[in-house]
């Protein structure tokens, strides 16, 4: 299809049809949520086009995404209950993103697009630039759209050092895969340096807690 033949309707059919079976095995459909982020993602790609003349006006205006599901009010941790927890998890080779999360209070999107560059270990804090956001198997990259969203964080001592923990904890692994590593910049990643699926820790995380018998 060509641009020009772009409209709000073709493109509300697509955002159908990604809610019906959008996900890669073609059984289930996306949600609402991933569905506004392919919106957000396509919206910057048409606005590019009218920028580069390709495009007459955004198409993607006319566009209907779905609303977003508000999800239920995620269940809060006493203080013993996350000592409990970080305890449990020490050894986990996922401890510095849990840690981090836990102390800083950044979603887990913000976390999982932490890159090194944003972390400034002598001075004691990162900047929140980007969020990693699933889409079926994918994973995109989404800036924080105000203020609020891009802000510095400082570092606590033992963040500091969890953090300075996880850099050496990758340079070992980096060195391990050698010309097989894929050097994103993240700070948090898979053993090879991809970029971890947000789903995917999610998963992680219960597991985790189930083994820590919290609620």
């Amino acid at each position: 299809m060509r641009l020009a033949d772009l409209s709000g309707a073709r493109i509300n059919a697509l955002y159908a049809t990604l809610a019906e079976k959008g996900a890669r095995d073609g059984k289930k459909g996306l949600s609402p949520l991933t569905i506004r982020h392919v919106h957000s993602v396509l919206h910057r790609a048409c606005n590019d086009a009218v920028r580069w003349g390709r495009l007459t006006r955004n198409p993607v205006d006319a566009a209907d995404p779905p609303k977003a599901r508000i999800r239920a009010e995620m269940k809060t941790w006493s203080a013993e209950q996350l000592g409990a927890f970080l305890a449990s998890v020490r050894d986990d080779r996922l401890y510095g993103l849990w840690h981090v999360l836990a102390m800083t209070g950044m979603r887990r999107g913000e976390a999982l697009g932490l890159r090194w560059e944003d972390v400034d270990l002598a001075n004691a804090h990162l900047s929140v630039r980007r969020a990693l956001i699933p889409c079926a198997r994918e994973v995109i990259v989404s800036e924080p759209k105000t203020a609020r969203g891009r802000r510095a964080i400082a570092l606590d001592a033992e963040t500091l050092e969890v953090l300075k923990g996880q850099a050496a904890r990758q340079l070992t692994e980096q060195a391990e895969w050698d010309e097989a590593w894929i050097d994103t910049g993240l700070v948090f990643t898979k053993e090879n340096g991809e970029a971890l699926h947000p789903e995917d820790v999610t998963r992680y995380f219960r597991i985790a807690v189930r083994k820590a018998m919290l609620p």
